[in-house]
């Protein structure tokens, strides 16, 4: 794994060989959640200390994203076709706990400072769709046309959304404001 700051200094992180995949890093910058196999570990980025968070699950893990700086959500395959979003705490010290039972599979991608939940759902007819959860509240529909809208992400001050939708003939990536409004193309030729 290696680590690159904000003027560009990459650093090796000295972890076992593996394959890691999707790593997050939390919001406070001192560890990361990184896919092994099908489980997830965060590794405590001073003492490069790992814990595994899920044991044995089975189904999709990824994306998943940092709740908070103690608890990761991440979706998984309960016997049936959708995906379900767990809460679970990234010291692998707990039970993953229910937050979002789903008929479709769904995947949470970012949260907004105030706890608000972004996330995509794989719909039959209207393919993917951004959510939006609130904290102890009902989902909303963020976005939903006959494209695709995927991995949604808050600017760091939760004003924004950027997410990737396919509208234009390819993946763009767009920005829109939390509250509503028009998108602004942010990618030049394609990206993700």
């Amino acid at each position: 794994v290696l680590a690159l700051d904000r003027s560009g200094k990459e650093r090796v992180l000295p972890l076992p060989p593996g394959f890691y995949c999707v790593p997050r890093l939390s919001p406070d910058g001192t560890r990361l959640a990184v896919g092994v196999g099908t489980d997830i570990y965060s590794i405590e980025l001073k003492r490069l200390t790992r814990d595994r968070v899920t044991f044995g699950t089975t189904g999709t893990l990824f994306p998943y994203t940092w709740f908070d700086n103690g608890r990761i959500l991440f979706s998984k395959v309960e016997n049936k076709t959708g995906l379900d979003i767990y809460s679970t705490p990234a010291d692998g010290s707990g039970t993953p706990e229910l937050l979002l039972k789903g008929d479709n599979r769904q995947w949470a991608t970012s949260v907004a400072p105030g706890g608000t939940i972004a996330m995509y759902e794989q719909h039959p007819t209207t393919l993917r769709d951004i959510w939006l959860l609130p904290p102890g509240r009902t989902r909303t529909k963020f976005l939903a046309t006959a494209y695709q809208e995927r991995v949604a992400r808050y600017s760091p001050n939760g004003r924004w959304i950027a997410y990737v939708p396919n509208d234009s003939g390819r993946d763009e990536v767009y920005v829109r404001a939390a509250s509503g409004g028009g998108k602004v193309t942010i990618s030049h030729d394609g990206g993700t």
